[in-house]
């Protein structure tokens, strides 16, 4: 009984949490909006600072022609576009060979060197080449609306932006990623104290951010050092903000809407790859934390359920302020509306995957885009 009456109250708790930093964190994480006006006069002048966006791709002929060629219609005049192509073995070189167009660069990629990641490498070569004032580092799976660049310049520009990350809006077009993506999302908006991060030094080290959109100002990227100094991180995205936090620079984190979409992944099979690998590193995959979490998660999702019966009134309170939180999220990321109603399924299937990502990582068996994963599990423990 003395279980149980904890578990509730932390999960009361909790749910007055989520929905504070909700409020707190959708005021802060802005939304972009859809412009090009603010641009026309910096473009008539020639004085739009140069862009390079900037394409890490291994294994991505099914995406890799309409990411490419959305970021070649930009409504932006003063911009590049440079491909690394990782040692794809499934004809991404071949298709990135096909288009023909002056702004865009193909680079061949070499083989990773001992002590990186391979997107971190890509990257890294990737800014080598850049010419652009801004370095803009976007996923090979995702698609630009032409409105995207002068949008996003423009937002960078009026807030004087150094270092920051875009999120877009996530397509998710199977059962399985309806259960699974958003949980990312739910993440940014009611776990972590985004709208202090930027304000308190300390929380400098807890950083958010998604490697599917990030923007530099290119000096001062390298001033920290790129994505050399983090050439070992599984979640480089994460340890990118955190060495901005740590220079004592602000990062910034914004809501991309509609200007970029992406499909992470198709599938739950597709989706518990990826999320294994990058959830549990989280916590280093470490059992003992994972199996803390996964237990929460699980309780959090299905004690409201199972104590409906004889604890009516609070049941009802918790379900309903989690649902509201997840109403919440869903509006601003633009997600499925029925996602606020699998959110059991959401916390269910996000323990697994900590599990899971230990379990592979303890067997020799994680991996990502056909690389081993197992030294940098070392590394960064």
């Amino acid at each position: 009984m003395r279980i149980k009456s904890i578990l509730m109250l932390t999960i009361s708790f909790m749910c007055i949490y989520n929905l504070v930093l909700l409020f707190a964190n959708i005021r802060a994480i802005k939304r972009i909006k859809e412009t090009e006006k603010k641009m026309e006069t910096q473009r008539s002048l020639a004085t739009a600072p140069m862009v390079s966006v900037l394409v890490p791709a291994r294994d991505e002929v099914e995406n890799i022609l309409p990411c490419v060629q959305s970021l070649l219609s930009q409504h932006y005049d003063n911009f590049e576009v440079i491909v690394y192509d990782d040692n794809s073995t499934d004809g991404t070189l071949d298709k990135l060979l096909s288009i023909q167009d002056p702004r865009l660069k193909v680079l061949k990629g070499k083989d990773v060197p001992p002590g990186w990641m391979g997107k971190n490498w890509a990257c890294h070569n990737l800014a080598k080449h850049a010419k652009g004032d801004y370095l803009i580092f976007v996923d090979a799976d995702t698609v630009a609306k032409p409105s995207m660049l002068p949008s996003t310049m423009s937002f960078v520009l009026e807030h004087n932006i150094k270092a920051g990350s875009g999120i877009p809006t996530e397509d998710m077009k199977s059962f399985g990623e309806l259960i699974t993506v958003p949980f990312m999302y739910w993440g940014f908006l009611a776990i972590f104290p985004y709208f202090l991060s930027n304000r308190i030094k300390l929380l400098g080290g807890f950083s958010l951010a998604i490697g599917q959109f990030m923007v530099f100002e290119k000096n001062f990227y390298h001033s920290l050092g790129g994505h050399a100094a983090v050439k070992s991180a599984i979640t480089e995205d994460v340890a990118l903000a955190s060495l901005v936090r740590r220079s004592g620079e602000p990062f910034f984190l914004f809501r991309l809407g509609d200007l970029l979409h992406c499909r992470m992944y198709k599938g739950i099979s597709d989706a518990a790859k990826g999320f294994s690998r990058s959830y549990g590193a989280v916590f280093g995959y470490r059992w003992s934390l994972t199996l803390v979490a996964c237990i929460w998660l699980t309780c959090f999702a299905l004690m409201p359920v199972f104590l409906f019966p004889t604890h009516t009134t609070w049941s009802i309170r918790v379900i309903s302020a989690n649902l509201l939180v997840w109403i919440g999220v869903v509006g601003a990321f633009d997600a499925p509306w029925v996602v606020a109603f699998l959110s059991p399924l959401e916390y269910i299937t996000s323990g697994f995957f900590l599990v899971y990502g230990s379990y592979l990582a303890q067997r020799g068996n994680l991996e990502w885009k056909g690389r081993s994963a197992l030294d940098f599990v070392e590394q960064n423990k």
